[in-house]
């Protein structure tokens, strides 16, 4: 009898020192395996999801959460193919950047050429350059204190061809 009475001692104590939660807790994680993809008449947004969220753009009907490490990619399937002895839209350095970047670009030719930014949604940001340059390697310089931090497109137009890159604004 003493020992059954010291066992339900021991189990009193051991209820009433015992924290017990009936609530489940889910842990954080990132799964960074989902995504999804937007195609057009002429261009395929592909993007990976899962990473911490730096930036929110949006607009009356859309937003669009962006983080660092969400590798996107446009890819063009109209007449966009780059061939030998063309213009070409080279990536921006740094990348990611804070403040400053510089955009590169080599034509073929003497040419008109516009480079333009535009956040995710489409949005004109700024337009970097509206007139005619020489052919050659060019670098442009570009100043995003006016931007906030996200991901964003600079797009370079030369004759009849589009060229569009992506660049990454942290703060």
């Amino acid at each position: 009898m003493k020992q059954l009475l010291i066992i339900f001692l021991i189990f009193i104590l051991m209820a009433e020192f015992t924290h017990v939660s009936a609530q489940y807790q889910i842990p954080l994680y990132a799964p960074g395996n989902t995504g999804g993809q937007i195609t057009g008449n002429n261009y395929s947004v592909l993007a990976v999801t899962g990473q911490n969220v730096i930036s929110v753009s949006s607009s009356s009907d859309k937003k669009v959460y962006l983080g660092l490490l969400a590798p996107m990619a446009i890819i063009f399937t109209g007449t966009d193919i780059q061939t030998k002895g063309l213009s070409e839209l080279g990536q921006n350095f740094p990348n990611p950047y804070k403040t400053h970047t510089t955009i590169p670009f080599n034509l073929a030719r003497m040419t008109e050429v516009t480079l333009t930014i535009y956040d995710v949604l489409g949005q004109k940001k700024a337009i970097l350059l509206n007139q005619e340059m020489p052919q050659g390697k060019h670098n442009i310089a570009f100043n995003a204190d006016d931007l906030t931090p996200g991901l964003y497109l600079y797009q370079l137009k030369v004759e009849n061809k589009t060229m569009v890159k992506t660049m990454a604004l942290t703060k």
